[in-house]
């Protein structure tokens, strides 16, 4: 089962036309109703809008089974990988065969690489002092988990969250 979810692009975002965005807004409108929860509504829909209009976004597929190191480099190099060991298969030849080793290799490469830098970086958000203490006991179990114990345990002198 996946879901999706819009990830705002907020470092590509015209803040000078969101903010003008907003202050052309009549507030008094939404303010004076009636109902609290209208209100409520009618603020919250006002701010998405404008941000939609001003800061761009997508829609990415999240899938709660994948592997935290697997990005869509490696998911695409692997479909090609995968129709090129069907050609392979199909066609028996040298050069479909070197192709689909060549591919192989590449892969278990960049996965492994992959799964490096993603311990490493869980690994150095474990020894930031300035990690907050419930991250960083998701972190560490997170880390106990990959099989590693590089990690600097002095966790009560963090700050709290």
């Amino acid at each position: 089962m996946h879901t999706n979810e819009k990830i705002w692009l907020y470092d590509q975002g015209d803040y000078d036309n969101y903010r003008s965005k907003l202050r052309a807004t009549n507030w008094q409108n939404i303010i004076n109703n009636e109902n609290l929860d209208t209100s409520a509504e009618l603020i919250s829909t006002t701010i998405l809008e404008a941000a939609s209009q001003s800061i761009p976004n997508k829609v990415v597929t999240i899938r709660p089974n994948d592997i935290p190191w697997f990005n869509n480099k490696i998911k695409r190099i692997i479909r090609k990988r995968n129709r090129i060991h069907k050609r392979a298969k199909l066609l028996n030849t040298e050069l479909m065969w070197s192709k689909f080793r060549k591919l192989r290799n590449n892969v278990v490469k960049l996965i492994r690489k992959s799964k490096s830098d993603y311990k490493s970086r869980i690994i150095d958000q474990v020894n930031n002092p300035e990690t907050p203490i419930k991250v960083w006991f998701k972190l560490a179990k997170t880390n106990q988990m990959l099989n590693n114990t590089i990690i600097d345990n002095t966790y009560p002198n963090r700050k709290r969250c």
